[in-house]
């Protein structure tokens, strides 16, 4: 129905957004669909395959990662009608104020 869908497509888009800053901030490479699982119930962003984690992609003699962040159309599309302007930045941008926020205390 759609308040389901609706409930899903805000899920995902929180989720996609968090895992999307984390990702850069961590140098994880390599995301593409087979490396993104999507929990059925919920709508929630897994991501798997965490070889290419810590930059190790830019490493690479064959196929280096040389994009920070990649956001393709296929996952833009799923966001719903707000696109990239809805949930998906809000969550973004509190991730990195969060994560700045808290900078300090790691360097302790």
């Amino acid at each position: 129905d759609a308040e389901s869908w609706v409930k899903h497509i805000i899920s995902f888009s929180k989720t996609t957004g968090l895992m999307s800053i984390v990702g850069y901030i961590i140098g994880l490479g390599d995301r593409h669909p087979l490396n993104i699982m999507i929990q059925r119930s919920t709508g929630k962003v897994i991501h798997v395959d965490f070889g290419d984690c810590f930059e190790v992609t830019r490493e690479r003699v064959q196929f280096a990662e040389t994009v920070p962040f990649r956001l393709t159309r296929m996952m833009i599309s799923v966001l719903g009608p707000p696109s990239i302007d809805g949930s998906f930045r809000k969550t973004c941008e509190s991730t990195f104020k969060v994560i700045r926020e808290h900078r300090e205390r790691s360097e302790e």
